[in-house]
C-alpha cells in the first residue's frame, strides 16, 4: 500500500540521522586544508605533493580537528530530543515539561486473617512486613501502605502493600505466596489475594523520547483521546499501551496494558486517582480504568528442515516467542501470519515453513484486546535429500 502521509514521522527522522554540522573525518579536513593551502588568497597558493613536509603537518592538524569536531557534532546532536540519549535526553525532554519516570515498586493486596474472632479490636500498623518466607524476607518483602483494624467479632482485613525494591523484581508473585509475617502475631495469618504487579524499571530513552515529542497532546483539557492517553502513560513506565474509549457522553473508559500484562485492580484504582478531575480531565467526565481483555492463541504449523530437528525447533520457537512478546505489549495488534513465517523461515536449517494462528476469531484484535501466546505446536518433517 502506498503511504500518503505528508509529514515525516519521528522514527523516520531518527533513521535519517542528524544533520552533519561539523566535518568529523580526517580525510575531509585534509581536503579542506589542501584546498586552502593551494587556492585561498591568504594561503601559500602553491601545489602540494604527498611527500612534502607541509603535508605531514596538514595531516596532523586534520587529525586533531577531526577529533574536536566529532565531539562538537556529538554535543550538537545531544541538544535535540530526536537524537539525545541518557542524561542529555532528560534535559532536552524537560524543555517540553516531560521528565523521566523513576523506577516503581510492585504492589499487591494483603489479607490478614485471624484463626478466630477476638473480643477486642486488633490494630495492625502501616509498614507491617510480609514476605514469601523467612529466608528471603530480608532481601524482598512487602510493607502495608495503611493501618488495618480488624474489629471485634470479625476475622479478616485487607490492605495494599508495596515491595521494598523498585523495579520488575517484585512483579509476578502468585496469589497465596506471601504468607510469612516478619513480626508474627499469635493467631494471625497473612496472604496476598492478587498477583503482585506494577513494578517497573526506570523509563527507557525510547519511551521518554516519545512522550516528550507528544507532550503537546497533554495540553488539551477537553478530554481528547490523545490527551487522556499521554496523561495515563505518564503514570508509570510499567505501562506499555493505553486505549481510550467513550461508550457514552460524559463517560470515559481507559484500558491499560502493562509490560507484564493486565494490571491488578490496585493499579487501576491508583490510575483513577492519578487522573484527578480538577487537573487531568474535564469536570463532569466519569472516568474508569479497566484491564484489557486477553485473547489466547496457539502458533501451529509444519516445518520442513535439514539438520538437527531438536536444535532447529528450539531456534524457531525462540524467534516466534520474540514476535509474540512484542504483540503482547500492544493493544489491538494485527496477528500477522507473514511475520511468523518470516522469522521462522530465516532460522538456519529450515527449508520450508507454514505456520498458522489458532484461536482468535479475528486476527485483527479489538482496541481493548491484547494477545497471549499459550503454546507453540510444530510438526517437524525432514526434507528429502
Amino acid at each position: 500500500m502506498i503511504n500518503f502521509l505528508k509529514a515525516f514521522t519521528p522514527q523516520e527522522l531518527i533513521e535519517r540521522g542528524a544533520p552533519q554540522v561539523f566535518t568529523t573525518s580526517s580525510k575531509g579536513w585534509v581536503t579542506k586544508l589542501v584546498d586552502w593551502f593551494e587556492n585561498h588568497p591568504d594561503g601559500p597558493q602553491r601545489k602540494l605533493y604527498p611527500a612534502q613536509s607541509d603535508m605531514v603537518f596538514i595531516r596532523l592538524i586534520a587529525y586533531a580537528l577531526s577529533i574536536i569536531c566529532q565531539e562538537a557534532q556529538e554535543a550538537w546532536e545531544r541538544r535535540w530530543i530526536l537524537f539525545a540519549q541518557g542524561e542529555f535526553l532528560d534535559i532536552a525532554a524537560a524543555n517540553n515539561s516531560t521528565f523521566r519516570l523513576k523506577a516503581q515498586p510492585a504492589v499487591t493486596t494483603i489479607e490478614f486473617t485471624l484463626a478466630e474472632a477476638l473480643a477486642t479490636d486488633l490494630f495492625i500498623a502501616a509498614g507491617t512486613k510480609v514476605a514469601i518466607d523467612k529466608l528471603t524476607s530480608t532481601l524482598l518483602h512487602f510493607q502495608t501502605n495503611e493501618d488495618v483494624l480488624i474489629l471485634a467479632g470479625q476475622t479478616s482485613g485487607s490492605v495494599t502493600a508495596t515491595v521494598n525494591h523498585a523495579g520488575f523484581v517484585g512483579n509476578g508473585i502468585a496469589i497465596g505466596r506471601l504468607v510469612y509475617l516478619v513480626e508474627p502475631v499469635e493467631g494471625l495469618s497473612v496472604s496476598n489475594t492478587d498477583i503482585s504487579n506494577g513494578g517497573a524499571d526506570e523509563e527507557e530513552d525510547q519511551s521518554l523520547r516519545l512522550r516528550a515529542l507528544n507532550a503537546h497532546d497533554r495540553i488539551s483539557k477537553a478530554g481528547g483521546e490523545a490527551s487522556y492517553k499521554e496523561q495515563v502513560l505518564a503514570y508509570s513506565s510499567a505501562i506499555a499501551a493505553v486505549k481510550v474509549v467513550r461508550p457514552q457522553e460524559g463517560h470515559i473508559w481507559i484500558y491499560v496494558l502493562l509490560e507484564t500484562g493486565a494490571p491488578s485492580q490496585t493499579i487501576l484504582d491508583d490510575i483513577d486517582l492519578w487522573m484527578a478531575p480538577l487537573e487531568k480531565r474535564p469536570q463532569g467526565d466519569t472516568l474508569t480504568s479497566k484491564p484489557p481483555e486477553a485473547v489466547t492463541y496457539t502458533i501451529a504449523g509444519t516445518v520442513r528442515y535439514r539438520g538437527n530437528p531438536t536444535l532447529i525447533q528450539a531456534d524457531i520457537e525462540a524467534e516466534l516467542n520474540k514476535v509474540a512478546s512484542g504483540w503482547a505489549k500492544r493493544l489491538a495488534p494485527y496477528l500477522a501470519k507473514k511475520a511468523l513465517d518470516k522469522v521462522g523461515g530465516a532460522v538456519e536449517g529450515v527449508e520450508d515453513i507454514d505456520l498458522d494462528i489458532v484461536g482468535p476469531a479475528n486476527r485483527q484484535l479489538a482496541g481493548q484486546e491484547f494477545p497471549v501466546l499459550i503454546d507453540i505446536d510444530l510438526t517437524m518433517e525432514a526434507a528429502n535429500a
